[in-house]
């Protein structure tokens, strides 16, 4: 596993259905060294604690191998690193081969695996779509907080991993989740 990008982004306010909705899901690619800090990446910040970020969800990890099937879907959008709002974007950290509870080291930080991302209406908002549900692939991401926070630098790879729910793969746990059902 590596981070091929580190993305940040502040909140701003956008129009959305006639509403005004506060946003963090526009994340811009990094430079250089960025430190993680116990509730978020050096830069960014979430705009609704209630359902982003906090001591459980800090850093939003989504993988660069499901840009393929985004990219395909649509064809139109540009879609740098970040453009699905997580702070890592990981190569080799797939949703079914993680399992919540598991440790990552990368570099010299420490994060745990705790639960999956469920994706919300500030994708649409990001994409400029009604809904984003019908879009939605198998994986979605997962998030984690920072257990040993510290500076972590583009193309970081993995120092090891530690096994968590050996059983409960992330993808497992979304299917559980997924409100649709």
């Amino acid at each position: 596993m590596k981070i091929v990008s580190i993305n940040a982004g502040l909140p701003r306010e956008v129009e959305w259905r006639g509403k005004i909705v506060r946003t963090s899901i526009f994340k811009e690619p990094m430079a250089g060294p960025v430190r993680v800090e116990r509730l978020n990446v050096e830069g960014d910040r979430q705009s609704d604690l209630t359902v982003h970020g906090g001591v459980d969800k800090a850093v939003y990890a989504y993988p660069a191998e499901h840009y393929a099937f985004w990219r395909q879907e649509l064809p139109s959008m540009d879609l740098p690193w970040g453009a699905f709002g997580e702070n890592f974007t990981t190569e080799g950290l797939l949703e079914s081969t993680i399992h919540i509870g598991d440790t990552l080291r990368i570099g010299s930080a420490e994060f745990v695996v705790t639960q999956p991302r469920m994706p919300c209406f500030k994708l649409a908002i990001r994409f400029d779509r009604e809904t984003w549900d019908p879009l939605r692939p198998t994986g979605d991401g997962k998030g984690f907080p920072a257990k040993r926070p510290n500076r972590l630098l583009l193309g970081s790879g993995s120092g090891g991993r530690s096994h968590g729910w050996r059983h409960y793969h992330v993808d497992r746990s979304v299917r559980r989740c997924d409100y649709r059902r």
